[in-house]
Order: C-alpha cells, then structure tokens, then sequence
C-alpha cells in the first residue's frame, strides 16, 4: 500500500483540508478510509491510535487482526493502529 502526492492532493481538496502539515505527510484518516474500503471492514465504531507519520510515497503494509488493523513501514515501525470498539 502506497499513497501518492496526487492521491493525497485530490483527497486533500475532496475534505478540504488546509492542514500545512498534510502537504508532506499522508492524513491518517485518508490511511483509515482505505483500509476500510479495501479490506471490507465493516467496524461500526473504532478507534485509532496514530503512532508516527506517514510520508508521501512511503511503502507501507498491512497487519490484519481479529479486532484490529496495524500500519507498518518497509523498516517494520509501526505508523497506526486501527481498533474495532465493541
């Protein structure tokens, strides 16, 4: 899983998010929606705890649980966690 300047961009302007941070890092919520979308989550209520940024073009993979969905970098460092609130 990967984010691009232009992915970010477009969703950047869809919510318009004027976050000057979010013009280097990837917003964490765009990483939340993504995961839902393409992992079929279907969590009613979650929580997620954001661990470090997320850069443009970073590659990243996914580590899916039973009640949660950690993010990690090629350097294994954990960047979220998404958890299911029951």
């Amino acid at each position: 899983m990967q984010f691009d300047s232009k992915m970010v961009h477009t969703y950047l302007r869809l919510v318009h998010d004027k976050n000057p941070l979010h013009s280097h890092i990837v917003p964490g919520q765009l990483v939340c929606e993504y995961i839902f979308q393409n992992y079929q989550l279907t969590w009613s209520s979650f929580k997620v705890k954001y661990q470090r940024p997320i850069q443009i073009n970073e590659k990243l993979y996914i580590q899916k649980e039973q009640q949660s969905v950690k993010v990690f970098n090629q350097q294994h460092e954990l960047k979220l966690i998404i958890y299911n609130r029951l």
